[in-house]
């Protein structure tokens, strides 16, 4: 009788994630250290400086705040995707008031006010 296919076991081959699970388990038990190339890259730093530039984006926009589309386009002018501009928007706490319908809907962005 002639095994089938299926019962034939099959080389496994690692992916990208596993082996980068399978290092960083060993490195965390002192086996060895992780190649640099395999560790993720660190964030944050561009979602900073997105959160400075629309924290002084809003801040001079006054007490009803900024249309949202506007600040966007700043920021996207200046480089900043838009989703490290959502980012930044939800770090920093803006208080977003939606008003009309369809089309003619209106978004402004606020800083939030501080506690006293």
């Amino acid at each position: 009788m002639k095994p089938r296919a299926s019962n034939i076991p099959q080389p496994q081959t690692e992916t990208g994630w596993q082996r980068f699970l399978r290092e960083r388990k060993e490195a965390q038990r002192g086996k060895a250290s992780p190649p640099a190339a395999s560790l993720p890259a660190p964030t944050g730093t561009r979602t900073n400086a997105a959160e400075a530039r629309l924290r002084a984006l809003l801040r001079g926009a006054g007490p009803s705040g900024m249309l949202s589309r506007d600040a966007v386009r700043v920021m996207a002018a200046e480089g900043f995707t838009h989703k490290v501009i959502r980012r930044a928007r939800e770090r920093l706490g803006v208080v977003v008031n939606r008003s009309g319908f369809g089309a003619a809907m209106v978004s402004t962005w606020m800083l939030p006010v501080p506690p006293r």
